[in-house]
């Protein structure tokens, strides 16, 4: 099966920007919209993606992420009011590279914050001896990646991409402070680079230009995120797709987010889907 692509878009205000980013990524061959949920960092979610919903006839939705500590599971698992569309499954077998701590709580998937293939690797096989141990068949598993991509000179897509290796940073600190640093549970090219880390600012989550993003290498924003020209992106597409991605979503908190967009509907996606936006 083809790589799928989808578009993930911050529920900021006014939601009128949601709805019109999600819109254009159905005109450009997006097939699903995904949106952050969190009570104290955006608007509520749900609203905005009923907005979406609206104005779209396509279109799937759904969270990544969400919060377990505020949403109940079964509002969350629900069929996003569009019953003409098979739901989206629940493919949360671990966020980030917490795959590794998931063992025995497999889904049908596997969420990965970041587009550094060997990393996926490492991820996707331990996802699969877990969901082999709890009974399940491990070439079931779905892999979406997520990450930020810019289309034009990678230097431009590297200042504004910084934001996104540092928020992965928060994560691989909880693999750190369980496995610690040796390399031998957590490669260390996961590990390495947060050594450099000060702090986190969680009101410049996901932001260009957010100071805790300094420490960010050129090299880990390289590997982390797809950027470049089109030949380049579309070779980094293939090679995640390669190692087992099926869906990756564009984290689209960059700039020129349309021209993103449609540079991905004319001429990304058609070569990696075969068809036209």
């Amino acid at each position: 099966m083809a790589l799928s692509f989808g578009v993930t878009v911050l529920p900021d205000p006014p939601a009128s920007r949601l709805v019109e980013l999600m819109k254009l990524g159905e005109d450009n061959g997006f097939e699903i919209g995904w949106t952050y949920d969190s009570h104290v960092l955006w608007q509520e979610s749900f609203v905005q993606l009923t907005l979406a919903i609206q104005a779209t006839s396509r279109l799937k939705f759904g969270h990544l992420v969400t919060n377990p500590g505020t949403r109940d599971p079964t509002v969350l698992h629900l069929k996003w009011v569009r019953p003409e569309l098979p739901e989206i499954p629940m493919w949360v077998a671990g966020y980030g590279p917490k795959a590794l701590a998931v063992a025995g709580r497999v889904g049908d998937g596997v969420i990965i914050q970041l587009a550094d293939p060997e990393i996926i690797q490492w991820i996707m096989g331990t996802a699969r001896a877990a969901a082999e141990e709890a009974g399940r068949d491990p070439a079931a598993l779905k892999c979406i990646v997520c990450a930020p991509s810019h289309v034009g000179p990678i230097e431009e897509g590297r200042e504004e991409t910084r934001w996104f290796p540092a928020m992965v940073s928060n994560h691989v600190k909880d693999l750190i402070e369980r496995y610690g640093t040796d390399g031998s549970v957590v490669p260390h090219a996961l590990t390495d680079y947060v050594e450099a880390r000060k702090f986190y600012d969680y009101d410049e989550h996901s932001r260009v230009g957010a100071k805790h993003g300094e420490f960010v290498t050129d090299e880990i924003c390289d590997r982390f995120s797809v950027l470049g020209d089109v030949g380049q992106i579309t070779t980094k597409l293939r090679e995640l797709e390669s190692v087992g991605v099926d869906h990756f979503s564009i984290y689209l908190m960059t700039h020129r987010q349309e021209e993103t967009l449609e540079a991905y509907g004319t001429q990304v996606i058609p070569q990696l889907t075969g068809a036209s936006a």
